[in-house]
């Protein structure tokens, strides 16, 4: 019972502490932008986006999921193996991205015209893999051991070195373009990372292992679930991105350009402001969830709580949004956003679902069953992609797709909060 009355009390305030956090730091980088617009061009911007979604591809493989594993062994030190291991795996995919991204850099800037601010970038394809992944890292490591607060601070932290990097170097160096961006990156991930190990550092174990021998032995029996995770994350980021390219179809399908605008402003004002709640909740969740699971019991009751508190927070909010959705974007937007915000009642339906079961979506990982993770983000792109195909055959109405994409997310997210409820209820052996 102590166990819980832990969790009702300090809940709600951990999970305040990583979503305060989490957005503060996301407008401090929104507040950049206004000076970050004015002294880099749109070209730079767009060799930077190109290198940043490489360098977070890489990522994925370069830590091959393992942070989502320490959550699982019961003792410190199998935690610390599983670290240790992911040290080594990420040390050798840096060496392998500083490489790779070396040849890139060659090949383009070889390539003709004035290409070497744009291959210049691609030198810092190994640090920012790294940092990126060492970050990774060091946050499950904070989450494992409860230390939210040192989480959001080390975000927070992050985004100030990142946003003063990038303005401020142009001003004193006369220097700006996609690599100075790429510096910040690289430079606010660091920050964040040392940060986040430096405030939590009195209050949780040594993170680095002794026996890097006992590591690769530990960490190999590890693998098979890490290749599961990994593949995994690959379906979930392609899945993830399908929506664009459906509404893109149903766009060339009806001769109107602007849907794909519209959905695209609808992703980054509806999507991100929601996942920023659910993830923060997700990481106390896993948390809570992992430290009753390692200790005999089932949190099914943990599952419960949590789902009942998201719905109490959609029901309004949601309603609301839907109801002013059209009012809303024309106000902000423009008149001619009005549209964009009648998409967006449709699909805020499929995101008040993804809202309130994102928040437990931890489950599968805590109770060992990567498998089933697998298998959820395989059938969920699979839909989406014979939605795709459906589009591209049968040219359906946009309300037809709209209705499909939300109804896609009510669908499998319900069934993930079900399933959730249902593995929480397991006795672990």
């Amino acid at each position: 019972m102590a166990i819980f009355a832990l969790v009702r009390n300090r809940f709600l305030k951990d999970a305040s502490s990583v979503a305060l956090g989490t957005a503060l730091s996301q407008a401090i980088q929104i507040l950049a932008l206004f000076a970050v617009t004015r002294l880099y061009t749109a070209e730079a911007f767009g060799f930077f986006a190109i290198f940043s979604g490489v360098a977070w591809l890489c990522t994925v493989v370069a830590t091959l999921q393992l942070e989502h594993l320490l959550l699982q062994p019961k003792s410190e030190r199998g935690v610390r193996l599983i670290a240790g291991f992911a040290w080594l795996i990420i040390a050798t995919a840096t060496v392998f991205s500083v490489i790779a991204g070396g040849i890139i850099a060659v090949f383009v800037m070889s390539s003709g015209g004035d290409r070497t601010a744009a291959g210049a970038v691609w030198f810092l394809l190994g640090p920012v893999v790294g940092s990126l992944s060492v970050a990774q890292i060091i946050r499950y490591w904070c989450i494992r051991h409860g230390q939210f607060s040192a989480l959001g601070q080390g975000l927070i932290c992050g985004s100030v070195i990142q946003a003063t990097t990038v303005v401020v170097v142009p001003w004193f160096f006369q220097e700006s373009g996609p690599l100075v961006l790429a510096i910040g990156q690289c430079l606010g991930t660091i920050a964040a990372a040392l940060f986040m190990l430096r405030m939590a550092k009195s209050s949780v174990p040594s993170l680095w292992p002794q026996d890097f021998t006992a590591c690769v032995r530990f960490g190999r029996l590890w693998l098979k679930k890490a290749a599961k995770l990994t593949i995994a994350h690959g379906l979930k980021t392609a899945g993830g991105r399908l929506p664009i390219f459906i509404i893109g179809a149903v766009a060339a399908s009806n001769g109107n350009a602007l849907l794909a605008g519209h959905y695209a402003l609808i992703e980054r004002a509806v999507s991100g402001p929601q996942a920023l709640v659910s993830n923060a909740v997700s990481d106390v969740f896993r948390q809570r969830a992992s430290a009753l699971w390692n200790s005999g019991h089932g949190f099914d009751r943990l599952v419960t709580k949590v789902v009942m508190i998201m719905f109490l927070l959609a029901l309004p909010a949601f309603a609301m949004a839907i109801a002013l959705a059209p009012w809303a974007f024309g106000l902000a937007f423009g008149p001619s956003w009005v549209a964009a915000g009648e998409m967006a009642q449709v699909l805020l339906v499929g995101e008040a679902a993804a809202f309130i079961f994102l928040s437990i979506n931890g489950t599968s990982i805590v109770v060992r069953a990567e498998s089933y993770v697998f298998m959820w983000h395989a059938a969920m792109c699979l839909a989406r992609v014979i939605t795709l195909a459906v589009v591209l055959i049968f040219s359906p109405p946009l309300v037809s797709v709209l209705v499909t994409l939300a109804a896609t997310l009510v669908f499998f997210h319900t069934f993930d909060g079900l399933m959730s409820w249902r593995m929480s209820r397991r006795i672990p052996a």
